[in-house]
């Protein structure tokens, strides 16, 4: 019996081996056989349900909604109070400020035909401004020929109202914007507009002639 012990002792990892082995195969039998078996079982016992408990008076539960009965005769309510009035007169009404009636406008004023006469007359519309040119003389003009020996004016003009200008050479007796010119030197020239009447222009000056 020694000499087993210690031959399993020895061999200990072998042993709990098959030890663990045959506990396994012990359970798997024995958990077949549990089922295998015709066990039919035994029949379960129903248990009562607990009584209803009703937590409503069934019998006023719905009594808000009926209409309520009068009260009996003679009978007062504690939190009812009335209260009686003077009796309203005109002349307390007639004190209210916010009863009056608002006041009447005043009819609107019609203009009698005498009125009308006062009347300023209407303005007449301002005239448009009469046409004019402003002549400027900036001197004589030679063209530098040789045997081109005439002497021309270098004027510049500018209508009014507008802006129309322009610059020319002209000569005696020619016309530039509606102005002829009558004669010239180096120190003037001598124009005449449509309206008649010599101008005399002064060399670098300027003068406003009217054309209409």
């Amino acid at each position: 019996m020694k000499t087993l012990f210690r031959k399993l002792a020895a061999e200990w990892e072998k042993t709990l081996l098959w030890s663990g082995l045959l506990l396994m195969t012990v359970v798997v039998v024995l958990g077949l056989a549990g089922l295998l078996r015709d066990d039919e079982g035994t029949p379960v016992r129903s248990v009562p349900a607990p009584a209803r408990h009703i937590y409503l008076n069934e019998a006023t539960a719905f009594a808000f909604l009926e209409p309520a009965p009068l009260p009996a005769e003679g009978f007062g309510n504690p939190f009812a109070f009335s209260t009686k009035f003077p009796a309203k007169t005109a002349e307390a009404a007639e004190n209210r400020p916010w009863r009056k009636p608002p006041p009447k406008a005043d009819p609107p004023k019609v203009d009698t035909p005498a009125t009308a006469a006062t009347a300023d007359p209407p303005k007449a519309a301002p005239a448009a401004p009469k046409r004019a040119v402003v002549v400027r003389y900036r001197g004589l003009y030679s063209s530098g020929d040789v045997s081109d020996t005439r002497q021309l004016a270098f004027v510049s003009t500018k209508e009014t109202p507008g802006n129309a200008s322009g610059m020319q050479v002209v000569g005696e007796g020619q016309t530039v914007a509606g102005i002829t010119v009558r004669r010239f030197s180096a120190d003037s020239l001598v124009v005449e507009g449509p309206l008649g009447g010599e101008v005399t222009i002064a060399i670098g000056n300027q003068k406003k002639i009217p054309l209409e």
